[in-house]
């Protein structure tokens, strides 16, 4: 994108909200040229993406200022998007074969993706709402409007825990919220979820000593072990629960997959050692986490049955705040 080009994104905000100032509308009902700028930060390179703060489109704004001036502005949208989704297509290239080195490039590479699919829904969007506006539907318009900031926040919540991921742990012990890790491993995990539930109940809330990233990665990979276990499962569930046992605070991680033979149960936290097929992990998962759960002074252990579920048992010191 030329220096021009990115000047003129730039200036269509300012340029919409001199139009409306003249069109005699009250300040308190247009927020059109907000949601349109949301779109165009999420466009463009890595801006912050900013919330939209009312969903109030005053009718005569929508006949007189929207049909007017936002056919011109989403083609813009268009070229803009496209432009970034090719840009974003090779970034991904890039970082696939990275990927392959370590356990968090794995995370960070879904989470890559993750982005991209929302990009593209909102992509999908905007074409949907041009061809509206081209029929005078500005009611339908609305309404893809409307789903793209459901997107926007989406890709809000994946780009914060990508930068928790990108971030390097300074591996800080500290009294860890552990309904906030586990809130947030979940959360990463909502565009592989399809028909797979995810139940978790917090009616206690526990603290462990712990860094809140390490033991997140440790939780994003049993959560993505057991969505791979369940694959299969007509009617697939993953369970998390939180408890006290001999003064340890346990995590259960439980899935009704196939099962482990108890022959790889004994190898199951070995390097490399893996039961998927091959490009869908490297086996080093599980040793990392039990490795950062050593760490933690704390344990790890699985238990299985065959054509019932496995469950994984992380057991982490309780932490001093109540």
């Amino acid at each position: 994108m030329n220096d021009y080009t990115s000047y003129r994104l730039e200036q269509i905000g300012e340029e919409w909200w001199k139009l409306w100032a003249t069109g005699n509308v009250k300040q308190k009902q247009p927020i059109l040229d907000q949601q349109l700028t949301v779109i165009y930060n999420l466009a463009s390179n890595n801006s912050s993406l900013y919330a939209l703060k009312n969903k109030a489109i005053d009718h005569r704004y929508q006949e007189q200022y929207f049909l007017q001036n936002s056919r011109k502005h989403l083609n813009q949208l268009i070229v803009q998007i496209e432009s970034n989704t090719a840009k974003m297509n090779r970034n991904i290239d890039t970082s696939i074969s990275q990927a392959q080195l370590s356990l968090m490039d794995n995370q960070r590479l879904s989470l890559l993706l993750s982005i991209f699919s929302v990009v593209a829904a909102v992509n999908s969007h905007v074409r949907s709402a041009q061809r509206w506006l081209e029929k005078q539907r500005v009611d339908k318009a609305l309404i893809n409007l409307q789903k793209i900031e459901v997107l926007l926040d989406k890709t809000a919540t994946i780009t914060r825990h990508l930068k928790a991921f990108s971030r390097k742990s300074d591996g800080k012990m500290e009294d860890v919220d552990l309904a906030n890790v586990i809130q947030d491993a979940i959360e990463l995990f909502e565009s592989r979820r399809n028909n797979i539930v995810i139940h978790y109940s917090n009616p206690t809330s526990y603290w462990v000593r712990a860094n809140s990233i390490r033991l997140e990665q440790v939780l994003v990979n049993l959560i993505s072990n057991a969505i791979d276990a369940v694959e299969h499962n007509p009617a697939p569930q993953i369970i998390i629960t939180v408890g006290e046992s001999l003064s340890m605070v346990q995590i259960i991680v439980k899935d009704n997959g196939a099962g482990i033979p108890a022959e790889d149960i004994l190898h199951i936290f070995d390097p490399f050692y893996t039961r998927k097929v091959s490009g869908k992990g490297l086996g080093l998962g599980l040793s990392i986490a039990y490795n950062i759960i050593k760490d933690f002074g704390g344990s790890i252990r699985a238990e299985s049955i065959q054509h019932q579920g496995t469950k994984f048992i992380v057991s982490l010191q309780q932490g001093t705040q109540l």
